[in-house]
Formats: structure tokens, sequence, C-alpha cells
């Protein structure tokens, strides 16, 4: 699946001064396939956040072209955007957007229930891989954000996509976690054939990222 950006560029960011440094603001034609993993880096203010939001269709204030599959979705209906979600894209909110008052088990089964995409073995098997097997059964307002961010990664791995986007989703994980939760996002994207946008504060592991962008 092609995403192409074209003269894209977020409002609050229309008159920042270093904007014609960013390798995706802006530019005439910025165009990626699925499976490549591309690595978006840069300090907070720079719009990684902003950029995935644009990407997943819950941003509109933005001028320029975003297409898909050389489908122009920049005024696409909800009923389009819906469909997408549903079928082409997962993401990995930077808030996470679980419901506290669920346990962890019951955020990821929201999603599994609509698709029916994982058994309830290898969910079994994602939680205990990423050591959160012993919380699954607590409510989610009781786990630190490091547990809350795997739990959100299981959520987005319960669906098929052609894009995983991850909003700085390893930020409250050390590096060990950081690389078990890594290589699971890897194994299951090329099950997939599937690309993934990884935006990152911090350095991070690049040589399995196919292309790393700046903004």
């Amino acid at each position: 699946m092609n995403l192409n950006l074209s003269q894209v560029i977020p409002h609050p960011l229309k008159e920042a001064d270093d904007i014609s440094a960013s390798e995706v603001w802006n530019k005439s034609s910025l165009s990626i396939t699925t499976p490549e993993r591309i690595l978006i880096s840069a300090p907070s203010g720079k719009g990684k956040s902003t950029l995935l939001n644009i990407l997943y269709g819950v941003r509109k204030d933005y001028d320029g072209i975003l297409s898909m599959n050389e489908q122009s979705m920049t005024n696409a209906s909800e009923e389009i955007w819906n469909k997408r979600r549903k079928e082409d894209l997962s993401m990995v909110f930077q808030g996470l957007e679980l419901f506290d008052h669920l346990t962890a088990l019951e955020n990821v089964n929201l999603k599994n229930e609509i698709t029916s995409y994982k058994s309830e073995l290898e969910i079994s098997n994602m939680f205990d891989l990423l050591g959160i097997q012993k919380l699954k059964d607590q409510k989610t307002k009781t786990l630190s954000f490091g547990q809350k961010q795997r739990v959100a990664i299981i959520r987005s791995l319960c669906q098929p996509y052609k894009w995983l986007l991850l909003d700085e989703p390893f930020s409250h994980l050390d590096s060990l976690n950081s690389k078990i939760a890594l290589d699971l996002i890897i194994e299951e994207s090329d099950k997939l054939n599937a690309g993934i946008i990884l935006t990152s504060l911090d350095s991070i592991e690049t040589t399995i990222f196919t292309k790393s962008l700046t903004l």
C-alpha cells in the first residue's frame, strides 16, 4: 500500500522558521510503500504525533494532499476513513487511548471481538512475551504507563493492517522491553507484509528500519 504526501503542512507549523529542513513537511512529494519500515525522529514540537494522526485520519487541519494507493484522502468521508482504519491502518497513540475502568485483557478483547483476528492463545502468548501476563486481569488504571504501552501494542496487533503507526510506543520502556516489543511488532507486520511508521524522541536501533526521516 502506497502513502503519498504532497505539500502537506499542518496549520500550526505553517509559520515555523525551520520547516524547510524537514524531510516530510511541505515537500512536493513524499512516497512510501509497504513493507517499508519508517523511523520518524524529532524533538518535541516538530509534529510527530500530528503526522501519525493525519495518516490515521483523525486530524484534518493541514494543507496539501494525502493519498493512499492514489486515492486522495484529504477530503475523504468518515465512512471511507473507517474502512481504512478497519482494513489498512492500526495505531498505537501516544496517549494510548485505553479504557481505565476495563482490565488490560478487556481492552485488547474490545478490538479482537470486532476483528476476530487473534485467538485467545495468541493473545495470551503476547501478554506473556511482553511480561504482563500476570497483569491481564488488572484494571488498566492500576498499571504503570510502560505496562499500559505494552497493552496498547498488543491491542494494535489484533487486527489486519497494511500500515502500523506507532507514536513513541517505547517512551516508558527500558531497552530490553523495547527490543522485545519491537521484535514482536516486526514479526507480526512481516506476516502481513505490512509497513511500520514509528516515531521516537530518543535514539533507537535503526538497522531494522528501511528509512529514517526527520521532521
